[in-house]
């Protein structure tokens, strides 16, 4: 009987140690992880409270960049005011403003894949840069395909990850940084007052 408990006691011992080997392993490798993610989320903060502390570069941007930009945003601003306005929710309205987001999120996504194309030494052309160049595009093309709150939260969100995106890259200068966080926060200001008519304002009557 003694024999048999000291052949026993040991495997207890043994499974115990492995027991605390796998919890002690499993804490070194979620800290390891925390202690990679934490220097990489701040030096996305950083990237982002820079660009926006200079956002008075702007002044540098070149005026037609500056003009076209400002200009692009009349059909963005434009809708929710005549919705507004006219105190009724206009659908066809609406899917245009998700129209023409598709159409301004595949330009965004072009400016990176123009940027990796023609400057390779400032924006090398990998899998990374250009896949975040289509990705864009491609938010736009599904907002089209879905329902039109649905389509709209699309669009929000993929101009808001591309204006995060946009100011945390050091390939491009600080005045497009600035013009981008003018433009797209203007864009998304307009495209949720769209997405709030639908549910404050009453559904237009359709015309006989």
């Amino acid at each position: 009987m003694l024999f048999i408990q000291k052949l026993v006691n040991p495997l207890g011992n043994s499974s115990r140690y492995l027991k605390w080997n796998t919890v002690c392993l499993s804490k070194s490798i979620s800290t390891r992880k925390l202690h990679l993610s934490v220097p990489i989320e701040s030096a996305i903060g950083e990237d982002a409270k820079k660009a926006l502390r200079n956002f008075s570069d702007i002044k540098h941007a070149p005026i037609p960049a500056l003009a076209y930009g400002i200009g692009g945003l009349i059909p963005f601003t434009s809708i929710p005011v005549y919705m507004l306005s006219s105190g009724v929710y206009i659908p066809e309205m609406a899917f245009t403003s998700m129209a023409y987001s598709a159409v301004i999120l595949s330009f965004i996504g072009g400016v990176r894949w123009g940027s990796a194309v023609s400057n390779p030494e400032i924006m090398s052309p990998n899998w990374k840069n250009f896949t975040s160049s289509i990705a864009p595009s491609v938010v736009g093309w599904m907002s089209l395909l879905v329902s039109n709150p649905v389509g709209s939260i699309l669009s929000i969100t993929g101009f808001s990850l591309c204006l995060l995106q946009d100011i945390t890259s050091s390939q491009f200068p600080s005045w497009y940084k600035s013009l981008r966080i003018l433009l797209s926060t203007v864009a998304i200001c307009a495209l949720l007052t769209t997405f709030m008519c639908q549910f404050l304002l009453p559904l237009e009557p359709k015309k006989e």
